[in-house]
């Protein structure tokens, strides 16, 4: 099977031009050479038909466009429904500068919102009245920017206030924080995942505010062993080829600009994948 991933971030919108120019300002757009996913990998499998057919080779060769690659985890909704669960071998590509089979494993991330519910009063004749939720959700997050000197090197944490109230007159009665945490191992996550929990119930508590969490995508590595990449890896490795796209006048390797065509891309899935040699965290705290 081979992927043609698409998916499109808010505010991407762009011409086919070097610099930043919308087709329309504030259009949706594609990250990161996500706009090529999709054609090539079509081409890939056309391709790969033809030489099966020319070679007289038995099989099926697939292709799936998986939505959603940005944030909304198209793909797990298709395992759930059972699309990968007669496919042997899953092959997909990301635009870069070298040619190469991926071994790397990917981050385990966490999505989520967290809502913030207050009490609306006037901000000048009467602050005392109200209970600001945009004080929660921002009570949380500093709590989350000291958390960041207390979880291991390897995390990552990434967040917007999407919602922060309408006018700075009005005591807000709604706030919305967008979440997103990663690490290399899903278990120490969730632990990581439950500091970041008790931020946010800090918040509500400090700012006297409800707090309502919204589970958003959860993604985690399927691929159990190392020996099983390592075997995949070999696989894909006979299948590099290396493709000149733009020809230099310098015969040095280094002035040709060299694409990605093959790699390996670990289903992402909501079943659970942990290393066994990874430390518990959070540490257990002993009183003194």
């Amino acid at each position: 099977m081979i992927l043609g991933e698409f998916d499109a971030l808010p505010g991407l919108s762009q011409k086919d031009s070097p610099v930043q120019a919308a087709i329309a300002p504030g259009a949706p757009g594609h990250g990161c050479g996500h706009n090529l996913l999709g054609s090539a990998s079509a081409l890939a499998a056309v391709s790969i038909k033809e030489e099966m057919e020319t070679r007289g080779l038995k099989g099926t060769i697939r292709y799936y466009g998986t939505p959603a690659e940005e944030g909304g985890g198209g793909k797990i909704y298709m395992i759930h429904v059972g699309l990968f669960r007669d496919v042997d071998a899953v092959l997909a590509w990301h635009p870069g500068d070298s040619n190469a089979v991926n071994l790397k494993s990917m981050l385990a991330v966490n999505y989520g919102k967290f809502r913030f519910y207050g009490m609306a009063s006037h901000a000048a004749a009467g602050p005392e009245r109200g209970r600001s939720a945009l004080d929660g959700a921002m009570i949380m997050l500093t709590a989350v920017e000291f958390l960041r000197e207390h979880v291991p090197q390897e995390t990552r944490i990434h967040y917007i206030i999407s919602n922060g109230g309408a006018v700075p007159n009005v005591v807000p009665t709604f706030a919305e924080v967008s979440l997103g945490a990663r690490y290399p191992d899903a278990q120490v996550l969730e632990g990581i995942w439950n500091c970041v929990m008790k931020c946010a119930q800090a918040g509500a508590l400090a700012s006297e505010t409800r707090m309502e969490f919204i589970q958003g995508s959860t993604w985690r590595m399927s691929c159990r062993t190392t020996r099983w990449l390592m075997f995949w890896a070999a696989l894909c490795a006979r299948l590099v080829v290396t493709t000149t796209l733009r020809k230099s006048a310098c015969s040095r390797p280094s002035c040709r600009r060299r694409s990605t065509l093959l790699s390996i891309h670990p289903a992402r899935t909501a079943c659970r994948w942990t290393n066994p040699k990874a430390a518990a965290w959070p540490p257990p705290i002993s009183a003194t």
